[in-house]
């Protein structure tokens, strides 16, 4: 851990992950122990959200009809 600590000390860490969602409505956990692992070792999590193209979803929003 003290190599962490370290690192934490002279460099910004930073962990990204991008999330692909395969429909409109999804989400993502992160259990506590894993931001608890990731807070004790200085490390910042990134997360970008990328939303399904409305050809591939079978749950994208319909347009309102007039």
């Amino acid at each position: 851990m003290a190599v962490w600590i370290d690192l934490g000390n002279k460099y910004e860490i930073d962990l990204f992950c991008g999330y692909f969602m395969k429909g409109w409505d999804e989400g993502l956990d992160i259990s506590a122990k894993t931001l608890k692992a990731l807070g004790d070792r200085r490390i910042k999590l990134s997360v970008c959200l990328y939303k399904p193209d409305a050809e591939e979803s079978d749950d994208a929003p319909k347009p309102a009809s007039s």
